[in-house]
């Protein structure tokens, strides 16, 4: 065949990652060897149609398939933090797709797929995890009294009591969390702002504190918590 024009779609695979604002996942889907030599087999063509995007190309609709089999298709995140922000797929009867963890390092899931009933269009949705975010306030000279207030602009995020902690190297800080998790996202709209709270009243110290990133993870609580240092 020398057209890629006179090949008919067979079926395509997208994988949908709800923390990536532009849908752009950073991850490879590497067919495995065994499903590499099916494909030679049976003269199918595949190839990245765009991101996140796969097509399987036959010559023919009807394809003369071997017995009931799986196509295995290896998930291989291309950077560090995808690690740091996506949750461990569930399990569901429904679905047309099996995420089945890698014992290959770099190789995060193996994605397998019955090759005898596949849908056209096939989309692995990975979900976001979520995180207590912690703030740690370092004050740059030592100031005693000081009393600091956080809180989210419009109040979407609840936080715990500010306390006063002994940070290493440094000395006196303060630490303050939320009270429940929030789900980690490209962009967040959130606005957390700092106030220092003085007799007089307030002192506005930050409008915007920076939001912790997914892959700066608590010292005490390194599970559950991402963590943001501020000084003032």
């Amino acid at each position: 065949m020398n057209s890629i024009e006179k090949y008919d779609i067979w079926f395509t695979i997208r994988v949908v990652h709800e923390y990536y604002d532009n849908g752009n996942c950073p991850v490879a889907l590497t067919p495995s060897r065994e499903t590499i030599s099916f494909f030679r087999r049976n003269g199918i063509i595949y190839k990245m149609t765009g991101n996140n995007k796969w097509v399987l190309l036959t010559q023919s609709k009807d394809i003369a398939l071997e017995t009931a089999g799986t196509l295995c298709f290896e998930m291989i995140p291309q950077n560090n933090t995808f690690y740091y922000i996506t949750e461990l797929p569930q399990k569901k009867n429904d679905e047309d797709y099996i995420l089945e963890k890698s014992l290959t390092v770099g190789k995060w899931m193996n994605v397998l797929i019955p090759f005898d009933n596949v849908k056209e269009e096939i989309d692995i949705e990975l979900g976001a995890k979520f995180k207590y975010w912690e703030f740690i306030i370092i004050p740059r000279y030592t100031t005693n009294n000081v009393i600091l207030r956080i809180e989210e602009k419009r109040n979407r995020i609840t936080f715990g009591d500010m306390e006063e902690i002994s940070f290493p190297g440094v000395g006196k800080a303060f630490r303050v969390s939320t009270v429940e998790k929030n789900k980690i996202k490209e962009t967040q709209g959130y606005v957390v702002r700092l106030y220092e709270i003085r007799s007089n009243g307030e002192r506005l110290l930050s409008g915007n504190i920076p939001l912790p990133r997914p892959d700066e993870v608590s010292m005490t609580q390194p599970e559950d918590t991402v963590t943001t240092y501020f000084y003032i």
